[in-house]
């Protein structure tokens, strides 16, 4: 904590444990690193059929009002389907999060890997694979 324009060190030491009291008694972090549940994402035209997805981040929130923040909860929204090509990086959904029914933040779902757009040759050889078994 930093005090200034104090009259002297008493003050600015009794006023900065004031500071510091206040921000243990009130302030509080809610931290999420469990990413676990991702699912994957249906892809239209692409060389393979579905992409996984990875967080980059992972999401923390800042309380200063000292309530408990066991209320938070996480909503994981992806899209139906992604056209391809798809970019290693591309966003692929994202993980919202609620507080009392009030979004306080969200962070993105990133593609895995690189998904090429499926040429002639793959899509004759997958009709082929299925006529065969």
């Amino acid at each position: 904590a930093v005090v200034m324009a104090a009259d002297n060190y008493k003050i600015r030491f009794t006023d900065a444990a004031k500071l510091l009291e206040y921000g243990f008694n009130n302030c509080s972090v809610y931290k999420d690193d469990d990413y676990e549940k991702l699912s994957e994402v249906k892809i239209i035209g692409g060389e393979k059929e579905y992409i996984s997805g990875y967080v980059k981040d992972n999401f923390s929130y800042l309380s200063t009002d000292g309530s408990n923040l066991d209320c938070i909860t996480k909503k994981y929204e992806y899209e139906d389907e992604i056209k391809a090509p798809i970019e290693k990086g591309d966003v692929i959904g994202c993980v919202e999060y609620y507080r009392n029914d009030e979004k306080i933040g969200e962070i993105e779902i990133l593609a895995n890997e690189n998904i090429d757009k499926a040429g002639f040759k793959y899509t004759f050889m997958k009709v082929l694979k299925k006529i065969l078994l």
